[in-house]
């Protein structure tokens, strides 16, 4: 029998992103607009139609157009993809641009949240301007925190969740995460996926689309690449990825520009992490004094500092024009940190509007100066929509026990003890002390008039009472083992709910993965979930299915 019925959802509820994360001060405060946060940025996104108009890419978007064209082709991107991709090529094509690193199968779901925002966006700026926008994914493949990207969760036909791991033995210590390699190492991935989402309505295609894909790449940066473009270049949403030697080359300006006033964007960083500090923010970034804001890629990523006039890497030392040649010749083997890795986004792109994680705002809040000091153009930076999925079944027990999913978040303890209590009434225990009263009361007077009848029956009474003592005590333990039952059943389905909504006691978002829910729900699922975060930029749903 076909188990396949169309996806629907429905919102429980709604809250700013903030309120998932109340100890992210700077998010808060740029949700509610207050100047000490949104003054650390160049623009407000309210002024991205604006910017439409004007921002431009500093790099040569002909070769930046042919480039992507091809790439887009090679990962197997819908026509849509390929069409926008193309229409880089005029520099006055607006671009909405969100990133990324490359995690395990997409890596948990805010990756795909966040290609969802910037693909309404991009559609709604294209609505308001009457031209088309480009959506471009930028893959943080160059990344070395493997132990950020190489696992996700999964959760099996009755929705309890199993971490997903990339072997640990693969690749090499320090290896950028894009060019880990693919092979049987991804293989024994999709072994742990299928046990897990075998017999699910939509097992079979999701499996395909994964074997098919995982067999065309040679690493998991390439994978993660295909696994986008299928998912969202039907949208016309552009992937890029750095690694490219095309997009080294056209990179190289930003490195001659850092190389030319060695460690000032250093020095502007770590004085606006100062400045954060001093605002009450965490700063996200802070460096060394001597390190340069690039690295060398051999293998793993070597870091260049500066000290006496020169730049020191990988034991060597070398002049601002050694270094500058070494570049040209060599681009592929230089990439921007974390702290240029924007800047050159953005002299590539030129994006009108940059979708940010919550944590990420943090890094922007940094970098206006350094933008600034390389004369590239700071887009306004917006926070993605998020959101929360529960299962129908989740859904009516939240609804039944009339909760907030925040108070299973922050006041589960509180919610147990409410359930239970209710459970629990203190009338049981009142109405048997009661009874145990009552009966002795009332056969005591009998006793009395038994008594003056036939004195010979008193001692019957007195056994009368104990056996119905003895009875009410019987049904006491049967009731007091009956509340106890349902309480601990009470309390497994509440964990229950906790471990579906908040896996590990943390946000779905950053643990779950997609492609169980499309095994589960199938592929209309995507067109659903990016209707429902349209317009939601800064605010987190709960959203069942």
């Amino acid at each position: 029998m076909d188990q396949r019925h169309s996806v629907t959802t429905h919102l429980l509820a709604l809250f700013p992103l903030s309120e998932l994360d109340r100890s992210n001060r700077l998010l808060v405060d740029y949700l509610l607009n207050t100047p000490s946060a949104t003054e650390l940025f160049a623009h407000d996104p309210e002024e991205m139609v604006e910017l439409a108009g004007r921002i431009r890419a500093q790099a040569d978007r002909t070769a930046l157009s042919k480039t992507l064209v091809t790439f887009q082709k090679k990962m197997g991107a819908d026509a849509a993809g390929v069409a926008a991709a193309r229409l880089l090529v005029d520099p006055a094509t607006p671009v909405v641009t969100a990133g990324q690193q490359s995690g395990l199968l997409t890596g948990p779901l805010y990756t795909i949240y966040k290609a969802m925002t910037v693909i309404n966006v991009a559609h709604r700026l294209a609505e308001r301007i009457g031209r088309p926008v480009v959506p471009v994914f930028w893959v943080g493949a160059d990344d070395d925190d493997r132990g950020e990207a190489d696992h996700c969760g999964c959760w099996d036909q009755q929705y309890a969740i199993h971490q997903l791991h990339y072997p640990e033995l693969a690749g090499s210590s320090g290896q950028i995460i894009g060019n880990l390699p693919a092979g049987n190492f991804a293989e024994q991935v999709l072994e742990q996926v299928e046990s897990l989402i075998s017999g699910l309505p939509f097992a079979g295609e999701t499996m395909q689309m994964l074997r098919e894909t995982q067999l065309a790449s040679e690493n998991m940066g390439e994978w993660f690449c295909r696994l986008m473009a299928r998912l969202f270049s039907a949208q016309g949403m552009v992937i890029c990825d750095p690694r490219l030697p095309e997009i080294r080359q056209l990179s190289a300006e930003v490195l001659y520009r850092e190389i030319a006033a060695p460690l000032r964007t250093t020095d502007l960083v770590n004085e606006r992490a100062h400045e954060l500090q001093r605002r009450g923010y965490r700063p996200q970034l802070t460096k060394p004094a001597d390190a340069c804001n690039f690295f060398k890629l051999n293998e793993t990523r070597q870091r260049v500092t500066y000290r006496d006039g020169l730049f020191h890497v990988e034991g060597q030392a070398y002049s601002k024009d050694d270094l500058h040649e070494l570049i040209t010749q060599q681009p592929e083997q230089w990439m921007p940190n974390a702290v240029l890795r924007p800047v050159v986004q953005e002299y590539l792109l030129g994006s009108t509007l940059f979708v940010s994680g919550p944590n990420e705002l943090g890094y922007w809040a940094e970098l206006h100066p350094v933008f600034q000091a390389l004369g590239v153009e700071m887009p306004p930076v917006m926070p993605r929509g998020a959101m929360t999925l529960a299962p129908a079944g989740i859904a009516r027990l939240i609804q039944h026990w009339q909760l907030s999913p925040l108070e299973l978040l922050y006041d589960y303890d509180q919610v147990r003890y409410n359930l239970l209590a209710a459970q629990q009434p203190e009338s049981v225990e009142r109405g048997f002390t009661r009874a145990r009263a009552e009966t002795e009361r009332l056969l005591a007077d009998l006793s009395q008039s038994i008594s003056r009848v036939d004195s010979t029956l008193a001692q019957s009474v007195l056994a009368a009472n104990q056996r119905m003592l003895n009875e009410l005590e019987r049904l006491e333990r049967k009731t007091l083992k009956a509340i106890e039952r349902q309480s601990t059943e009470q309390t497994a389905r509440l964990e229950r709910v906790r471990k579906t909504l908040f896996p590990w006691r943390g946000l779905q978002e950053r643990t779950l993965n997609i492609f169980c829910l499309l095994a589960r729900y199938g592929p209309d699922l995507l067109t659903h979930l990016t209707d429902l975060l349209d317009g939601e930029e800064g605010r987190h749903l709960f959203v069942e299915l």
